[in-house]
């Protein structure tokens, strides 16, 4: 029976191949509260950056730079002020630009000046430094801003109001006491790169991505002494809010050993349900990234921004946090500030959300959603968007081949994910069969880097069909589940199978990231990764050249006395180097990457290959 069913919906559509989406064009977009960076041509030249703003806002904008000076337009195209700083309040509603003339490096920032900054809105008040700073501060006053004490089992957030500055947190750590640090990002482009001093102001360890995603992750740490240590936490060159945490432990905990995907440029977070983060007003909204906001009082607004581009198309959504929660409604502004959609829960039909369905834009730029409570209510609400026919993602887990798998899109604007294991050269096939009549699904297969491998097409009834579909590389994959239009919602049957597999190549031994980081180096230079490593450790150091970057990058591990233990150029005909090697000692290693004759961007990890030997 299972076989005919499988049968039955894979013969009902011809394939289809659907091609990848094509890549966005970059908008330079200045956010509130977000310092920018650029850079003017030696001989002189300008830039310009757009924001989106209502009538009667009170804004500031300054200028650091030691040659230029910024000037700003309003939509009319009315000259509303220039030189380094500029006080104004906006006289219409839609896109503002600020030129820069002149020469050099330069930072841009833009804040209201009638409200306070968000980071200084927050419930729970920084505590206040232990200390005054002395003639001989301790070591760490040079690795950033010094914001205060992590305490073992709790949190603390923060934000970086400006790309190069760095943030210090301190901690007292007995010796031989293993500890995990985590750095994830709660709103703006933070990215997350975390750094562990000892006492004696020697970096022990550092990690980019090890968490997933956005997460920066320092797993079991073993501290070699007694005293104080230091995190530092930076977010790459980028500015926005973050959270910070400390756990100890009297042993390290087991590592997960997992079968780990071929590396990419742009890897997919495993299928873990993500931490909802609140998002303050004048957050940008992020494709499938659901935030919470809150509503303070009655008859107020929050506001938030995405970016699009001509001819996407949008789904955007409100819904409140609880049961008898706010009633919403949602309002979404183009960047020339017109008003597109105005909707309520009550017009959605989307189950208490204000839903804005499948709406096609023209225009590419900043738009602007406002989220109201009509009734007067207060309270927390959750707003997400997303191209296409969804918004927000609810994850099935993996899904297994040829087993009939029933799901159900709970609401309007959800799109169901489930996981598949596939290798490089696989020929898989899968059909979704709604459960009833109100239903219009649709289907499609996605690769390790987030790129569109397959579309389902419509039978001859209400079911969609990848009739054949090709995994390019080996990683895992994931089945989308949606409704067209996000029109419609309800139960439904998944089932995929193989029809073709791959040859069976050597498997890959386990694996457990130590270290994940993204970087560059200069041509001649050399960048260091520190790590611990334990006696008896088996780990894997691979790097692999950015594409485009035009690297072709060698790496080394160097022990905890400083000497090479171990080198790598070349893997096989692969550029990309790749090495493994048994660690003789406890300790900091380093991992050092260089260019042979070049220079570039490049990703480098660092990864536990076997558990570790008893003695």
């Amino acid at each position: 029976m299972r076989c005919l069913l499988i049968l039955a919906l894979l013969a009902v559509a011809a394939c289809q191949p659907a091609m990848p989406p094509a890549m966005p064009l970059p908008v330079r977009i200045l956010n509130v509260w977000e310092a920018a960076d650029g850079a003017l041509p030696a001989e002189g030249g300008a830039e310009q950056w757009q924001f989106v703003a209502q009538a009667g806002d009170q804004i500031r904008l300054r200028l650091r730079a030691n040659d230029a000076a910024l000037a700003l337009t309003a939509p009319s195209g009315a000259a509303l002020g220039a030189g380094q700083q500029v006080e104004a309040a906006l006289p219409e509603s839609g896109v503002y630009t600020v030129t820069v003339t002149g020469a050099g490096r330069y930072q841009l920032g833009l804040g209201y000046t009638d409200r306070p900054h968000p980071a200084a809105i927050t419930p729970t008040p920084l505590p206040a430094l232990v200390g005054v700073p002395t003639p001989t501060a301790p070591y760490y006053a040079a690795l950033g801003d010094v914001v205060g004490a992590l305490s073992a089992g709790g949190w603390r957030d923060g934000e970086l109001a400006d790309g190069a500055a760095r943030h210090v947190y301190t901690f007292e750590g007995q010796a031989g006491v293993y500890v995990t640090l985590r750095l994830g990002r709660l709103s703006g482009a933070f990215d997350p790169v975390l750094t562990l001093y000892g006492p004696d102001g020697a970096a022990l360890a550092a990690d980019d991505n090890t968490g997933g995603g956005r997460t920066a992750l320092l797993r079991d740490i073993r501290l070699p002494q007694t005293g104080t240590y230091s995190a530092q936490v930076w977010g790459d060159g980028f500015a926005g809010r973050y959270e910070i945490s400390l756990e100890m432990a009297a042993q390290a905990a087991p590592l997960l050993l997992t079968l780990p995907p071929a590396p990419s440029p742009t890897p997919l977070p495993p299928l873990v349900a993500p931490t909802l983060a609140a998002a303050y007003d004048g957050a940008r909204l992020e494709d499938h990234t659901p935030v919470i906001g809150r509503i303070e009082r009655p008859g107020a607004f929050v506001r938030y921004t995405l970016a699009a581009q001509a001819g996407d198309v949008l789904t955007i959504g409100v819904s409140p946090a609880a049961a008898g929660g706010i009633q919403p409604r949602l309002e979404l502004y183009d960047p020339a500030g017109n008003l597109l959609v105005s909707v309520t829960a009550a017009q959605s039909n989307a189950g208490g959300d204000a839903l804005a369905a499948a709406l096609p834009v023209s225009a590419t730029g900043i738009y602007l959603a406002f989220v109201t409570a009509p009734g007067g209510e207060t309270g927390d609400f959750i707003i997400s968007y997303g191209r296409g026919n969804s918004r927000e993602d609810a994850l099935r887990g993996m899904a297994p081949p040829d087993q009939p798998l029933t799901g159900s899109l709970a609401r309007r604007g959800l799109r169901d994910v489930w996981g598949l294991a596939l290798n490089a050269g696989d020929v898989i096939a899968a059909a979704v069969q709604p459960g009833d009549t109100s239903l219009l699904p649709t289907l499609e297969l996605v690769g390790p880097s987030g790129a569109l491998v397959a579309q389902g097409v419509f039978g001859a009834g209400r079911e969609v069909v990848i009739e054949s579909a090709l995994a390019p590389v080996s990683g895992l994959y994931r089945l989308h589940v949606a409704a067209l239009g996000a029109a419609s919602s309800g139960p439904y049957t998944l089932v995929w199978r193989i029809i073709n597999l791959a040859p069976t190549a050597t498997p890959e031994p386990a694996a457990a990231p130590l270290l994940t980081f993204d970087d560059q180096v200069e041509p001649g230079a050399y960048r260091f990764f520190p790590f611990q490593g334990r006696a008896g450790q088996l780990i894997r150091v691979r790097v692999r050249a950015s594409p485009g970057s035009g690297l072709d990058p060698v790496a080394a591990l160097i022990g905890p006395d400083g000497a090479v233990i171990a080198e790598g150029d070349d893997w096989g005909d692969d550029l990309n180097p790749q090495f493994t090697v048994r660690l003789p000692r406890d300790g900091t290693y380093q991992v050092r990457v260089s260019g042979y004759l070049s220079g570039g961007k490049f990703e480098v990890w660092v990864e536990a290959l076997l558990p570790l030997s008893s003695g």
